[in-house]
């Protein structure tokens, strides 16, 4: 256990980015007339004083609901020492129904705002790299069949609501930057350009490169993505381009990707070949023609795509974004969005936490670095993230902050270099297609 001359002070905790985050989420909903205004469906709206005001539903649906929405309103007013009775979980369901999703929506983007802004940026070559990809999302079944008229569905004969989930995803500072939930109907690479219009509207776009996976390429959207100023790596398949398919394994050549278009010119780029470990031949195009760069450089930046994929399963594994409490879709994106909302705090948590483990550790002969155990942190935001948020006295918030911290930043894992974790096939479901539709 840290000594006590090792915690933070409270001035100190009240200057982690993480605190930054609590206290600004905790003034906009509490104090914000304006934001107020605009998350309520109507004016008349939480007028009158009830058992579930806005503030609480908020923090309600921002803790993630993952059990029913019974127990979750019984279990938040046994642990506030409520004395009044519980409202029920249907109560709750009118509540949150007052409230647009575009309220959670605006809260993710100031969770990107204040770890942008207060933050050190961790860049390649001065570029802030980031990844955009997709996710299929099962939505729950509802007995009227709203969701699978506004979302479409996967499964047999296509009943199962399915979403179509992409965020952009900045790999170095474990943030995202940007997320969209759409009906599965929308390409991967319509929301691509909606993540890419996003970015440039961000105060501080700059120096940006942008990672697509194979099914991405085309030539609209790559010159959508250079028209905007923004750098590209793109992995292409077989028979995209014959110029590309005929380079040697091992070579890189620039040349122009004609336009389909009459009276345009085309598209410079420059085309990499390399073999993989399994022997796999991997072709990228890019608009980055910067000669010090060669082949073992592209080929080490593709792969520092992986993280997207991380970031994926910690919000459907970890954050379990696919165990929707709501039927509706304006309960769909607030949970979507919140989920968003949490994962970056909870990478923001991480990520001082794990300075503080370092600081802990740094007098110790491990074999194995070690980083914060992640199962273990979400399971304490989510169990103690709302008691920060209604506590009033800022001293004492900080105490509960600090605390926390210090727990999380004890819980450790060893990292192992030399262990992989292969992706086994067929994968575990927990949301299966087949399952009986909600009451």
């Amino acid at each position: 256990m840290a000594n006590e001359t090792q915690k933070l002070s409270v001035s100190d905790v009240m200057e982690l980015t993480s605190m930054r985050m609590v206290e600004n989420t905790r003034n906009k909903i509490q104090s914000n007339p304006g934001f107020l205004e605009r998350a309520k469906k109507f004016p008349n709206n939480f007028k009158r004083r009830r058992l579930l005001p806005f503030s609480l539903v908020m923090y309600m649906i921002l803790r993630l609901i993952r059990t029913s929405l019974q127990n979750e309103v019984e279990n938040i007013f046994k642990w506030l020492h409520i004395p009044k009775r519980p409202p029920t979980g249907v109560a709750f369901s009118m509540a949150r129904n007052k409230i647009r999703w575009e309220a959670f929506e605006e809260l993710f983007h100031d969770s990107v705002e204040c770890r942008i802004e207060y933050e050190e940026r961790r860049t390649w070559h001065g570029y802030r790299v980031s990844a955009i990809d997709g996710a299929k999302l099962a939505l729950p079944i509802d007995r009227k069949g709203k969701l699978l008229l506004e979302y479409g569905g996967m499964g047999a004969g296509g009943k199962s609501p399915t979403a179509q989930g992409s965020m952009l995803y900045d790999i170095y500072n474990d943030l995202i930057l940007d997320a969209k939930i759409a009906p599965l109907k929308t390409s991967e690479r319509e929301l691509a350009a909606q993540h890419i219009e996003s970015l440039t509207k961000q105060k501080d776009f700059g120096k940006e490169l942008i990672i697509f996976d194979r099914g991405y390429p085309s030539y609209d959207l790559m010159r959508e993505v250079a028209d905007k100023g923004i750098t590209f790596v793109m992995r292409v398949k077989r028979n995209f381009n014959a110029k590309i398919d005929n380079m040697e394994t091992g070579s890189s050549i620039n040349f122009i990707i004609p336009s389909p278009y009459k009276g345009e010119w085309g598209l410079r780029v420059r085309a990499l070949k390399f073999e993989l470990p399994s022997g796999e031949t991997e072709a990228l195009i890019t608009t980055l023609f910067d000669k010090r760069m060669g082949i073992k450089a592209f080929r080490e930046l593709y792969f520092k795509r992986w993280p997207v994929e991380s970031e994926y399963d910690i919000v459907k594994n970890k954050l379990e974004i696919e165990h929707f409490s709501g039927l509706t879709d304006n309960a769909i994106k607030q949970e979507f969005y919140a989920t968003m909302y949490m994962a970056n705090y909870a990478a923001c948590v991480a990520r001082e936490a794990q300075e503080e483990a370092d600081k802990q550790r740094e007098d110790k002969n491990n074999k194995y670095d070690y980083r914060i155990n992640v199962n273990h942190e979400i399971g304490t935001l989510r169990g103690d993230f709302i008691d920060i948020l209604l506590e009033n006295d800022p001293e004492k918030r900080s105490v509960k902050f600090q605390n926390i911290m210090d727990l999380i930043a004890r819980s450790v894992v060893p990292v192992r270099p030399e262990r992989s974790n292969p992706r086994n096939t067929p994968r575990d479901v927990k949301h299966h297609h087949n399952r009986k539709p909600n009451r």
